[in-house]
This record gives structure tokens, C-alpha cells and sequence, in this order.
């Protein structure tokens, strides 16, 4: 698809496909940058914090036909799935 002027891209995280049973992807951060033009690139992350964090279980917020993917766990589950090996974190959730 070629790019849209003036159009905002939104990259969805994997903690979102996850509780999205896939509705939502989540995409590997890359660009192509030109000599053409200014670019802005901002990035923001949201995520619960305090008492949230603790124990609460997530799991599907999409309801639909489509067979489970994903188990439910925790926000401290979910953070200790990333590692550097390359690895994707949703593996470790995938049903």
C-alpha cells in the first residue's frame, strides 16, 4: 500500500493483540526513510501501573466465533516473556 499524506499510524502492542484474540496485530517497528520530506516519528506507551500491576488477571476483550488464542495472565507474566533472543513474547501465551 503507498503511503497516505498526512496519515497517522498507529502501531498496536502485542498485550492488545493478545486480549484482542488477534482482532488487533501487533507489528515489528520498522521504517523507510527518503531524502524527501520531514518525518515525525513519536512514540508513547500506556500501560497499567499500581496496584493493577499486582496480580489482575487479563484475558479476551473481544467476543466473537473465533477459538480462543491466548491464555490469560498477568501484567508481570507479560512483561517477563520479552527477552533479546528474538523470541516473540506472545509465544509464551499462545493456546
Amino acid at each position: 500500500m503507498p503511503p497516505v499524506t498526512g496519515a497517522l499510524i498507529v502501531n498496536v502492542g502485542a498485550f492488545l493483540q493478545a486480549r484482542s484474540n488477534d482482532a488487533f496485530k501487533s507489528v515489528d517497528h520498522r521504517v523507510v526513510a527518503t531524502n524527501t520530506g520531514p518525518r515525525v516519528a513519536v512514540a508513547c506507551f500506556f500501560g497499567p501501573s499500581g496496584p493493577v500491576v499486582s496480580g489482575r488477571v487479563y484475558g479476551l476483550i473481544v467476543k466473537d466465533a473465533s477459538p480462543l488464542r491466548y491464555r490469560s495472565f498477568t501484567v508481570a507474566e507479560f512483561l517477563g516473556a520479552y527477552s533479546f533472543d528474538g523470541k516473540p513474547a506472545l509465544d509464551c501465551f499462545r493456546l
